[in-house]
C-alpha cells in the first residue's frame, strides 16, 4: 500500500513538474515572441528593408545580430538589455560568420589591445577597420580573410606582422603611426595592393623589393628615419602619389623619373641637397613639393616638366634659377619663397599660367622687364626682398589683385601701376615712400586699399 502511494506522489510531482515546465516554456517563448517582434518593428522603422538578421543569443537576455546596408554591410545588434540597437563589441563577432560579401567592421577607439583570433571566420569581410587601439602584434589569423579589401590599423602599438603577412584581395592597407621597424617580404607580394600608409613609423630603409607593388598608386612615408630609397623604388610603374615628408633623405635615386605615371611627389623636410638631372622622364608630375630642404640649385631639364602645375621649394638654398625655368609652361601656383635667389631668369616672363607667386624672403634687387608679361598672375608676394625699384612693365599685370611688397627699399612706384584695373589690396609697409609719393599712389589707385602702416 505504501509503495503504490509513494510511486502515486512520485507520478504526480513528475506531473506537476512537466506542467510547469510546460507553463514556462510556453512564458518563455511567448516572451521571446514578443521581444522579437518589437526588435523587428524597431529594425524596420530604423532600416526598412536595408537589414539582415545573421543570428541569435541570449547574451544580455536576448541578443539579435545584423547587418545593415544594401552592397556594402555594417554590423549591429539589438540587445534587450538595452533594448535599443548598438555598437558590436569583440565578443559579438563570432555570431557574425555568416555575413555576406562587401561587410564592413569597424572597432576603432576601442581600447583593443589584441585582433580578436575569431575574426578570421568571417570569411567574406571586405572592411576592417581597427585604428586607435593598443595593438601590439598581428596575429596569422588575418590571413584568413581572403576577401579583405581595405585593412587599417593606424594609431596602434604594432612593432611586427605575422611572418608570412598575406591578403590576396587587399587593395587599401594603413599601418601608420605605429611602431614598424621592417616588414615582412610577403607583404611586398601583395598584387592587388593600391594604397599603402607607413606614415609615422621607425623605419630607416625599405628593401629593395618593394618595386614589385606593381599595382601601388599612392605611398606615403611621412615621419620616418628614411637617408635614402631603394634602387627598386623606380620599378613602382604605376605610383600616381609619393609622399616622403620628415624624413633625413639626402638624394633621390637616379633612375626615379622612371616613375612616368607619378602626379604628385611631396618631399618636404629633409636633407636634399640636389635633384637628379632626368627628372623630365616624369612627364605627367603636377605636383612638387621641396620645402625645408638644402637645395642650391635646380637641375638644367627641370624646366622640362610641362605639366607642372603646383611648385613649392620655400625654405631652401637657391641663388639662382636656370633659364629653363620659364619652359613650366603649365604653372599655376609657385613658392620660392625663403630662398637667397638675387635675380630672375629673363625667361620667367614665358610662365604665362602663373597664377599666384611667393618670392617673397629673398635677396631680389630687382625684377625683368619680362616679368610683367605674367598677365594672368592674380596674387604675388614681394615682401622681404631688396627692391629699390619696379620695371615699368609692372603695369601689365593686367589680373593682379594683390601685392605684397612690404620690407624692401622701394622710394616710389612707376606711374603704370595705375594700370592695373583688378588690384584691389598693395601692401607697401616698411619700404622709403615719402608722403608725396604715398598720396601719389593713392590717386592713382583709388579703388584699391594701400596700407603703408
Amino acid at each position: 500500500m505504501n509503495s503504490k502511494n509513494t510511486k502515486h506522489k512520485k507520478t504526480g510531482w513528475i506531473v506537476k513538474s512537466l506542467i510547469i515546465i510546460f507553463i514556462l516554456s510556453n512564458v518563455a517563448i511567448a516572451t521571446l515572441t514578443v521581444v522579437y517582434f518589437r526588435a523587428r518593428s524597431e529594425l524596420q522603422k530604423a532600416y526598412g528593408n536595408n537589414y539582415k538578421i545573421c543570428s541569435f543569443s541570449f547574451q544580455n537576455y536576448f541578443s539579435i545580430y545584423i547587418v545593415i546596408g544594401r552592397g556594402s554591410y555594417e554590423l549591429a545588434v539589438w540587445r534587450a538589455s538595452d533594448w535599443r540597437i548598438s555598437q558590436i563589441t569583440t565578443k559579438d563577432l563570432a555570431y557574425f560568420h555568416q555575413a555576406p560579401k562587401n561587410t564592413i567592421i569597424s572597432l576603432r577607439w576601442r581600447n583593443i589591445s589584441q585582433i580578436p583570433t575569431v575574426i578570421g571566420c568571417i570569411e567574406k569581410l571586405s572592411v576592417l577597420d581597427l585604428s586607435n587601439n593598443k595593438i601590439v602584434t598581428v596575429p596569422q589569423q588575418i590571413n584568413q580573410l581572403r576577401e579583405l579589401q581595405t585593412l587599417d590599423l593606424s594609431g596602434n602599438q604594432i612593432s611586427s606582422l605575422c611572418p608570412n603577412f598575406y591578403l590576396s584581395n587587399i587593395e587599401t592597407l594603413d599601418l601608420s603611426y605605429n611602431k614598424l621597424q621592417t616588414l615582412p617580404q610577403s607583404l611586398y607580394t601583395q598584387k592587388k595592393l593600391q594604397y599603402l600608409n607607413l606614415q609615422n613609423n621607425l623605419f630607416v630603409a625599405l628593401p629593395d623589393y618593394l618595386g614589385k607593388l606593381e599595382k601601388l598608386e599612392r605611398l606615403v612615408l611621412t615621419n620616418n628615419n628614411l637617408q635614402f630609397l631603394p634602387e627598386g623604388f623606380s620599378q613602382l610603374s604605376n605610383l600616381e602619389r609619393l609622399t616622403i615628408k620628415d624624413n633625413q633623405l639626402q638624394k633621390l635615386p637616379i633612375n626615379i623619373s622612371q616613375l612616368q605615371n607619378i602626379i604628385s611627389i611631396n618631399l618636404q623636410g629633409n636633407e636634399l641637397t640636389a635633384l637628379p638631372k632626368n627628372l623630365s622622364g616624369m612627364t605627367k608630375l603636377t605636383d612638387l613639393d621641396l620645402t625645408e630642404n638644402s637645395l642650391t640649385s635646380l637641375p638644367k631639364d627641370f624646366g622640362n616638366l610641362h605639366n607642372l602645375r603646383k611648385l613649392e621649394i620655400c625654405k631652401n638654398k637657391l641663388y639662382t634659377l636656370p633659364s629653363h625655368f620659364g619652359n613650366l609652361h603649365s604653372l599655376y601656383k609657385a613658392d620660392l619663397s625663403s630662398n637667397y635667389l638675387t635675380t630672375l631668369p629673363l625667361e620667367f616672363g614665358q610662365l604665362k599660367s602663373l597664377y599666384r607667386l611667393n618670392l617673397s624672403s629673398n635677396e631680389l634687387k630687382s625684377l625683368p622687364s619680362e616679368f610683367g608679361s605674367l598677365t594672368n598672375l592674380a596674387f604675388l608676394d614681394l615682401s622681404s626682398n631688396q627692391l629699390q625699384v619696379l620695371p615699368l612693365e609692372f603695369g601689365n599685370l593686367s589680373s593682379l589683385k594683390v601685392l605684397h611688397l612690404d620690407n624692401n627699399k622701394l622710394q616710389f612706384l612707376p606711374q603704370t601701376i595705375k594700370n592695373l584695373p583688378k588690384l584691389s589690396q598693395i601692401y607697401l609697409i616698411d619700404n622709403n615712400i615719402s608722403l608725396t609719393e604715398q598720396d601719389k599712389i593713392r590717386k592713382w589707385l583709388p579703388n584699391c586699399e594701400v596700407v603703408f602702416d
